[in-house]
């Protein structure tokens, strides 16, 4: 059962974080949105790409369905809220982003902007029950970077 756990979470944090690593530059999905609607779009994000600083509040509930050696389907919740300032140096790095990275450039750029940054993150996991193994099935996680 513990196995189980294991490899749910790390699937979980490949879903939580393979956005973030696979951002090149940013592409604007606009589906069916009117030429205008997708220009509002586009304008957020280049506002985004340039913040300094802000907060966050999300909420998100993944279902996992047709496991194998799973009897069930599975859910998990993942709430939180954050904050961060001095994010300008990491929106620095973004410009120097390869599919084949130089470490010998990113690297020192990443300590430059670890830094200048501060943030916090809250995190509340909830998995089914009867993953938790007879623990509790509720998990909160409180991150701070100065």
């Amino acid at each position: 059962m513990f196995h189980r756990t294991l490899r749910l979470m790390i699937i979980l944090a490949l879903l939580m974080f393979s956005s973030a690593a696979l951002a090149q530059e940013p592409i604007t999905f606009c589906g069916d949105l009117s030429e205008a609607d997708c220009a509002l779009i586009t304008q957020a994000e280049a506002s985004m790409a340039a913040l300094e600083s802000g907060s966050v509040d999300f909420s998100l509930n993944f279902d996992i369905t047709n496991i194998p050696e799973e009897p069930s389907d599975i859910s998990i919740a993942v709430t939180g809220n954050g904050t961060a300032s001095g994010l300008g140096a990491f929106h620095a790095m973004s410009g120097t982003m390869t599919m084949e990275p130089d470490l010998s450039v990113m690297v020192p750029q990443l300590l430059d902007a670890l830094e200048t940054f501060n943030g916090d993150l809250s995190l509340n996991v909830t998995i089914p029950a009867e993953l938790a193994e007879g623990g509790p099935n509720s998990i909160d996680l409180n991150l701070m970077l100065i």
